[in-house]
């Protein structure tokens, strides 16, 4: 089912990462990806209770595969070994965003960087796993879900966004 319309309004509302700077991206088990962007912010873990420091917006792959491209080449990506990704992912450090791209029907992520690096993502079930999520400065928190729905959790719960209950844009 294409879902052009829930493409578009989670495009028009990650357009603000247009000129952040990714400072920290990370690998998790599984081959996860966790980048940091925007301003760092200091926090406090709600499990350990401990401070760190954050990313304004924390991009968090689930069940994505993922891939970085030059335009010359496939950097690295999500299937590559432990230590070619360790040694590759961290050249995306300090770029800055340059374009955002949803791409229906499964809600892929296309994110264009200067020094012209591209971060794809793309969901790899059909079934209810959430494909990838991005927590925003206020602490809402986006979720890609299957089938071209998306979520936005915040402090009122968390509201299904798809047709036909998108927001006008």
């Amino acid at each position: 089912m294409s879902n052009p319309a829930a493409a578009h309004a989670l495009e028009k509302m990650l357009e603000v990462l247009v000129g952040q700077p990714c400072w920290l991206i990370r690998m998790r088990p599984y081959h996860r990806l966790v980048m940091d962007l925007g301003s760092k912010i200091a926090d406090i873990s709600p499990v350990s209770q401990k401070p760190f420091t954050r990313g304004e917006w924390r991009l968090q792959t689930l069940a994505a595969y993922w891939r970085f491209e030059s335009q010359a080449e496939t950097v690295v990506g999500s299937g590559d070994e432990d230590e070619l990704i360790s040694a590759r992912i961290g050249m995306l450090q300090g770029l800055v965003v340059k374009s955002i791209q949803v791409v229906p029907p499964a809600l892929d992520l296309v994110m264009a960087f200067s020094d012209q690096q591209t971060l794809r993502l793309f969901g790899v079930t059909s079934q209810q796993h959430p494909q990838w999520r991005m927590i925003t400065p206020t602490g809402e928190v986006i979720t890609v879900e299957p089938k071209g729905v998306w979520t936005l959790k915040g402090a009122e719960g968390e509201t299904p966004l798809s047709p036909p209950e998108l927001p006008a844009v």
